[in-house]
């Protein structure tokens, strides 16, 4: 994978082992991990069962309202805008399967990078992303996005 030393990388068999990530994430009561309504149900469920884990919570946000009136402006807004103060982590996907919407990460990164300015290293706000439909086909690095973990498999 471009952009990611192989020590750094890891090549599951399948699916599982990227949603089950947030698995080992150091999330703590009052804490919460932010995702959106169009993520795949297999990112909600590993997301609420570390929430469910660790006393945290976790929220759903809309994107948009329809896939025909959307920007890459409103997107980075809506996620910037929907982090708080106990805001730990934010999942995302990179390009969905069921609309081909593909979100600019590296912009969603930079308003993450302003939304957890001045925080601690234990609280500071991750961006994981499941990258599964866009490895491959996208020519970005991993580096180049900007995100803290970037997840996906081969099989696609």
């Amino acid at each position: 994978m471009r952009g990611c030393p192989w020590s750094r990388a890891a090549w599951p068999e399948h699916a599982v082992p990227r949603h089950q990530s947030r698995n080992g994430l150091r999330i703590k009561p009052g804490q919460e991990i932010l995702t959106t309504v169009h993520d795949h149900y297999s990112q909600h469920e590993a997301i609420r069962l570390a929430t469910e884990k660790s006393g945290a919570t976790y929220r759903k946000i809309a994107l948009f309202e329809s896939i025909d009136s959307i920007s890459e402006d409103a997107i980075v807004e809506r996620i910037r805008r929907a982090v708080r103060p106990n805001t730990r982590a934010v999942g995302i996907t990179w390009v969905h399967s069921s609309t081909g919407l593909k979100l600019p990460i590296r912009r969603i990164a930079q308003g993450i990078q302003e939304a957890k300015a001045g925080r601690s290293e234990a609280d500071r706000v991750l961006l994981i992303v499941d990258g599964v439909h866009g490895l491959g086909v996208e020519d970005e690095t991993v580096a180049e996005m900007g995100c803290d973990f970037f997840a996906a498999g081969t099989h696609k």
